[in-house]
């Protein structure tokens, strides 16, 4: 092997590894682990929302937790109105809900609406036993809290539910999300089966009363729930999924706004990564700890998506050497698999998740998917500097979800 055959070498190891953890993880899911339901529920609940303008989405998400079947007396929903300059905090005092409101123009994220209700509601006259996170434009199955309730007797402390995308169906880009939302919610259930930590996802989140009063919701980075994912972790609380306990939510249809959106995912993750993944490494070897480690791993793995495209630059980069360079042998044979497993890996999450037929007819411009997201990824990185959450614009559930 040439020094310049050991270069390429290099790239092709690091994306084989990365995408066998993927494959690991994926089949790791496979044994579906029923949860029993009691026969009559134990837990108090307080529903949890932040909601900033979102007059066009709140009243169908609180219809959709009006009909929960749970005993009423047992949970109660709590909406913090944040900075909202409509409607919103209206239409949810007509719906007969509890709604705060917060005005604060310095401190403006999710995570500070967040940390200034679990505040307020763990001092509340009502002490409940957990409490569950939902975003304003969700929907959430009428058994959510059921096998919520499930996880924590079973001694659960910190549960991730079940997010489908509602509107996989609307085009391409929509379809692609849901793609990827189902490998996410495809890993998370490998990592549960594991006994490592479960991603929490920011919707449809649901902590014991006891983890938040010992670990205050102080995360308010642009990616809140992947902070406090990893305190949890480090202080030796595991994330369970709870594939039982479904919530959908829409994804933008609009590329422009769907790049808002992603980017400060994409920025926050990167923040999050860099501060916690080596914390999270030096915990993990210190205890022994193949859950830390796991989280480590999550922490710092480029996406598929990332791969993906370090994958086709080493193809066409080699394949130009190979042409030019006299003694240069691309490992073909190689590559090839490789470009076989990144096409069988979403597949493979289609499959075992039964995903409709409609979405495979969307794969085959699964390219483009993978182009935007990287020209994303290039635009955050060449963007830098301090990232400001920026409201994703909603638009109203339509019927299909009634």
């Amino acid at each position: 092997m040439t020094v310049l055959e050991a270069i390429f070498a290099i790239p092709l190891v690091l994306v084989s590894l990365c995408l066998g953890y993927l494959y690991f993880l994926a089949l790791a899911s496979i044994p579906r682990r029923r949860v029993s339901i009691p026969d009559w529920p134990v837990h108090t609940f307080a529903i949890a929302i932040p909601a900033h303008n979102e007059e066009m989405v709140i009243g169908t998400m609180v219809d959709s937790l009006l009909r929960l079947d749970y005993p009423r007396e047992m949970y109660d929903i709590h909406i913090v109105s944040d900075n909202s300059t409509d409607r919103t905090a209206e239409i949810v005092r007509r719906h007969g809900v509890q709604c705060w409101e917060r005005f604060d123009e310095i401190h403006r994220s999710k995570g500070y609406a967040l940390a200034w209700l679990f505040e307020r509601l763990l001092r509340h006259e009502r002490d409940y036993d957990a409490i569950v996170v939902f975003d304003a434009d969700s929907r959430v199955d009428a058994s959510f809290l059921r096998a919520m309730d499930a996880g924590l007797c079973q001694g659960r402390q910190a549960l991730q539910g079940h997010h489908v995308i509602a509107n996989p169906a609307d085009n391409w880009f929509t379809a692609a999300m849901y793609v990827g939302f189902v490998l996410d919610n495809l890993r998370n259930a490998g990592r549960s089966n594991l006994g490592f930590s479960a991603k929490l996802m920011g919707d449809g989140m649901c902590f014991a009363r006891e983890v938040l009063e010992r670990f205050p919701w102080t995360t308010v980075s642009l990616t809140e729930d992947a902070e406090y994912q990893a305190l949890l972790l480090l202080n030796g609380i595991r994330v369970a999924f709870a594939p039982d306990a479904l919530s959908y939510g829409e994804i933008p249809t609009s590329l422009a706004t769907a790049r808002q959106q992603r980017s400060r995912w994409m920025q926050g993750r990167a923040e999050v990564s860099r501060r916690l993944a080596p914390m999270l490494l030096r915990a993990g070897l210190r205890g022994r700890s193949l859950a830390q480690l796991d989280g480590a791993i999550e922490q710092a793995l480029p996406s598929y998506s990332t791969l993906l495209t370090l994958w086709g630059i080493v193809a066409l980069a080699g394949g130009g050497l190979d042409l030019l360079v006299r003694g240069f042998a691309m490992p073909w044979g190689w590559v090839l698999e490789l470009g076989a497993a990144f096409a069988l890996y979403p597949l493979l999450g289609l499959f075992l998740t039964g995903a409709p037929r409609s979405i495979y007819r969307h794969l085959a411009l699964a390219p483009l998917y993978i182009l935007w997201r990287t020209g994303v990824r290039l635009w955050v990185h060449l963007r830098r500097g301090p990232g400001i959450w920026v409201r994703t614009p909603r638009k109203a559930l339509d019927e299909r979800m009634r």
